[in-house]
């Protein structure tokens, strides 16, 4: 019986999945193929995955309805010991309303989107301990949002956005300056109390170093987080 399913750029998925027996339950799941390939996995049965890994490509014209429900049943519906997400080209026209994610542990976004998008998305993935960013957009709420924050840190902390996220990655700068990244960083730091890492990329390091050295171990916060 079927236990590892492994799909790369899988053609006619429709066709290859009607004639395949999928057991409902498999050791490891790892996809890398567009979101329509996923659409059609998802209509194969399975319900439990020890292992599950998602890479998706392309940019296809599908709704966000349809975007949401697609990766919310693997998501949601499929339970999983260890799961992640990795997104490298999608336009990302999220309607966050939509996104239920509980049992995704580890999210690559690797495509530019808006930091008011990533947001709204954090509170949807109530098990996320690993979160890497790439590009992200700057709308005016954004930078509303970034240049109003508190210059000074004291020693109470902000309102936490996530209770679960353990390590945080930035690894790249093109819609907004570093300084503007900089902003981005201290305020998800800020509201992550258990973080335990973080890394950011040559020209964002110095400032992260910086903020940790400087402003956040002297007011006693996070005196364990590794920065690298």
């Amino acid at each position: 019986m079927l236990k590892v399913l492994e799909l790369f750029d899988c053609p006619h998925t429709d066709t290859l999945f009607q004639q395949a027996t999928i057991t409902p339950h498999l050791q490891c799941l790892n996809v890398r193929s567009s979101i329509s390939t996923l659409s059609a996995l998802s209509r194969t049965g399975i319900a439990t995955v020890g292992k599950l890994e998602i890479t998706l490509y392309g940019y296809e014209h599908l709704s966000p309805q349809e975007f949401a429900d697609t990766l919310n049943h693997f998501y949601n519906h499929v339970r999983s010991r260890k799961s992640g997400l990795c997104i490298y080209a999608h336009a990302f026209a999220l309607d966050t309303h939509e996104i239920c994610w509980p049992y995704l542990q580890s999210l690559f976004i690797k495509t530019p989107v808006p930091f008011t998008t990533i947001l709204r998305l954090i509170p949807c993935m109530p098990s996320l301990h690993y979160l890497s960013l790439a590009e992200l957009e700057f709308d005016h709420d954004a930078v509303t949002l970034l240049t109003s924050q508190e210059t000074n840190i004291g020693p109470e902390l902000p309102t936490p956005i996530s209770q679960t996220i353990r390590t945080l990655c930035f690894t790249g700068c093109m819609f907004g300056t570093t300084e503007m990244m900089f902003s981005v960083a201290k305020y998800v730091v800020l509201r992550c109390p258990l973080l335990e890492k973080i890394s950011a990329y040559d020209k964002l390091l110095p400032l992260v170093c910086r903020l940790f050295d400087h402003e956040l171990k002297p007011q006693g916060h996070f005196t364990h987080v590794k920065v690298c």
